[in-house]
């Protein structure tokens, strides 16, 4: 049996993982194997086969020798890897490398995985005009973490090197913060925890790409201190001067790391000044169902056939830039206070809007809910819109969000 190999994923994606399994059976004819590093109970629907493995590197070689292990056992022929999560690149690698299929190499993966590695990178490669590296610094102790800061003009931003969605992130306005801010992150010093520059004065937007196809997504993050994003929409709207230099430096971030990879998730700032700089590389889907925006904001477009299709080397290359007929995006609920989720708001009438296209929450009434947003799982649920108007849609947006928000009882 053929099948496609899926490597990594969080539960808050298994919807996603759902849907390439089905693309798989209808588009190829083929199964889906799922790598997790841990089981849950919605394995069986997204999977025909699940193989439960570390994806940490010091355990590649071990993760590598089970899934090789299981697919020889099962007798099964693996046809596309699509590394889905950013634990998962690695392992992910090894495997389209072992079974000759389109990926990065080992070498390549660890630049979409490891953040110090990229940031040596940008600062010693040739970049675009009107592109500047960001200043870091690796720090593995308080001190040191404190002394960084103050050498960055007392403000900083800090992450660890080796973890997504957001988890560990936090801006540093004095150096003064950094004994209280230290005891949150001192379990990332290991594997390395990432002092930047901060970068007060830009808007965040993000480069994604599958297989020759490339578009750019709008960015919106709170301002608590830990900046977790909380809306996304496709296409942004952008003159074409804005356009093209963060076009730039998306292009400019796959080089650096593999021009083999077939899914890209790269977050770029833009400083009112009008430089780039890299926010950070992820060579994956983005989240936030960044790719069921794209698919509902350009015309004959689905993000996800193109990965399959690119995985198993049968895409169609095109030449010919994405076409929007209409805006689409999602924003992220919130509670809207301390509490025990008693009831959540009933849907049907809301879903009655013809521009709502998906509600959901990722709370269930007796849950623990709280307003502090530490990463992009700390919210609630969100909302997907989409209008032909790009005004229009932000104000929906927000509207949808507050009245679904005020209609959560909690105790």
């Amino acid at each position: 049996m053929q099948v496609f190999i899926v490597v990594g994923y969080n539960n808050t994606r298994v919807s996603d993982v759902v849907r390439l399994r089905h693309l798989a059976k209808a588009r190829h004819g083929a199964g889906l194997v799922l790598v997790a590093e841990a089981s849950s109970n919605l394995d069986g629907e997204a999977a025909d086969t699940v193989i439960i493995t570390s994806l940490a590197e010091t355990l590649l070689d071990q993760g590598f020798a089970c899934v090789t292990a299981e697919i020889s056992k099962l007798g099964l022929r693996p046809m596309g890897v699509l590394p889905f999560s950013d634990r998962g690149v690695l392992l992910g690698a090894r495997l389209a490398e072992a079974y000759s299929l389109p990926g990065s190499s080992p070498t390549e993966a660890k630049i979409g995985i490891d953040k110090q590695i990229f940031r040596q990178l940008d600062q010693e490669t040739a970049h675009p005009a009107g592109y500047r590296p960001v200043g870091y610094q690796r720090v593995t102790d308080l001190r040191t973490f404190t002394e960084t800061t103050r050498q960055m003009g007392g403000k900083a931003f800090v992450k660890p090197a080796r973890e997504g969605a957001s988890r560990g992130c936090c801006v540093v306005h004095d150096p003064e913060d950094c004994a209280q801010i230290w005891p949150d992150i001192a379990r990332y010093a290991a594997e390395g925890i990432i002092v930047e520059e901060l970068v007060s004065d830009a808007r965040e937007y993000s480069w994604d790409y599958v297989d020759g196809a490339s578009w750019i997504t709008e960015k919106e993050t709170t301002n608590d201190s830990h900046r977790a994003e909380i809306q996304q929409i496709v296409p942004a709207p952008l003159d074409i001067r804005t356009h093209d230099a963060i076009d730039a430096a998306g292009r400019h971030m796959r080089q650096m790391s593999s021009v083999g990879h077939g899914a890209y998730h790269n977050e770029v700032f833009l400083r009112a000044c009008g430089t780039t700089s890299a926010v950070e590389v992820n060579m994956r889907p983005g989240g936030m169902h960044i790719w069921d925006l794209a698919r509902l904001a350009f015309l004959d477009f689905d993000p996800w056939v193109r990965w399959l299709d690119w995985s198993c080397g049968q895409s169609v290359p095109s030449s010919q830039a994405l076409k929007a007929t209409r805006y689409s995006g999602i924003r992220m609920l919130r509670a809207p206070r301390n509490g025990t989720v008693r009831t959540l708001p009933a849907l049907e009438g809301l879903m009655q809007d013809s521009t709502i296209h998906d509600i959901a929450f990722s709370v269930q009434p007796g849950a623990s809910v709280s307003t502090r947003i530490a990463d992009n799982h700390a919210f609630i649920g969100h909302v997907i819109a989409s209008n032909t108007s790009y005004a229009d849609l932000k104000s929906d947006l927000l509207r949808f969000a507050d009245a679904l928000e005020q209609a959560i009882e909690i105790e």
